[in-house]
């Protein structure tokens, strides 16, 4: 005779508060990713944040090697670019119009001031 395996009843609530409590976590990443997002519209709307964003993004030196003869130095360096890489993706996702207006800024500050 083959035994059937079934779920103690006490045991079904807690599968259920696990989904829940899981569900409960999910949304609440969402919102914090959607305030963030507005955050980042906020920052970027004016010219003085996109200004600010932009020489954060100078100072992680995205362009550059990260290649280094000492370890220590390429670990700092690839860090460094790493963050840069995560705040350009996130900015450039929340509010690309603006994202590319600064873009559009930084240059023409440059060929201005040359």
């Amino acid at each position: 005779m083959k035994e059937e395996t079934t779920l103690e009843s006490d045991e079904m609530p807690d599968f259920f508060r696990m989904q829940e409590e899981a569900e409960k976590r999910r949304k609440a990443e969402k919102d914090r990713r959607k305030q963030l997002d507005m955050d980042a519209q906020s920052v970027m709307s004016s010219k003085s944040g996109r200004r600010f964003v932009m020489r954060i993004l100078e100072l992680c030196r995205l362009d550059d090697s990260v290649t280094n003869g000492d370890a220590m130095v390429m670990a700092i360096l690839s860090g460094r670019r790493d963050a840069g890489i995560e705040v350009r993706d996130w900015i450039e996702s929340a509010c690309p119009d603006l994202f590319d207006l600064m873009k559009k800024e930084c240059r023409d500050g440059r060929t201005a001031n040359h």
